[in-house]
């Protein structure tokens, strides 16, 4: 299919007339003041979620502590329940997968446990657009393990990284899976 790009106006709002998920707009709140584009680290704000965090900062100002066990939902299960509703995302069944923390300290929990820089792989691989904190988390365990973020840690621009491997790998870390031994970088 050859088919000129159109920038008319009007086909813009051809387009967002067909979109199928145009549907789906009056989930969030859209701030009138700008054209919102970024979706990677901090999206719209869903008013369901926004309905379900005032509820929660109900349950934490009339329990206290003990909303971790009472209320309509308790918030002792939600790492089970939302691990649950995930478990497909990764092929998994409900009862093997659980939510937890964030994804930095989930960094620093999985370094911790396969970084093994006795073993010969004693590099890390990441991207400079990662987020700080989760560069300071692989520095960290670097410098737990004895060893020079400066020379161990190895940051590389996006346009020399391809995402999908370090998707795969990190994946691999998440689920467990065997990583090559050949490699002498952990991701």
């Amino acid at each position: 299919m050859n088919q000129e790009f159109n920038i008319t106006e009007e086909y813009a709002i051809e387009l967002d007339r067909k979109d199928e998920l145009a549907k789906y707009r009056d989930f969030f709140f859209i701030p009138e003041s700008i054209i919102y584009l970024n979706g990677n680290s901090l999206g719209l704000m869903c008013k369901e979620s926004h309905k379900n965090i005032l509820n929660t900062l109900e349950l934490w100002k009339n329990l206290g502590v003990n909303a971790w066990f009472e209320g309509n939902q308790p918030w002792f299960y939600y790492a089970e329940k939302i691990g649950a509703m995930a478990a497909k995302l990764v092929g998994a069944r409900s009862d093997e997968v659980i939510a937890t923390g964030t994804t930095t300290i989930n960094i620093h929990s999985l370094i911790s446990t396969f970084y093994k820089p006795e073993s010969g792989r004693k590099y890390i691989l990441s991207d400079v657009l990662d987020f700080p904190t989760d560069i300071y988390a692989l520095k960290g365990q670097i410098k737990i393990k004895g060893l020079d973020p400066e020379k161990y840690l190895i940051l590389s621009s996006s346009q020399r990284i391809q995402v999908g491997i370090l998707f795969q790998l990190r994946l691999s870390l998440f689920l467990n899976l065997t990583i090559s031994r050949q490699s002498p970088y952990i991701f």
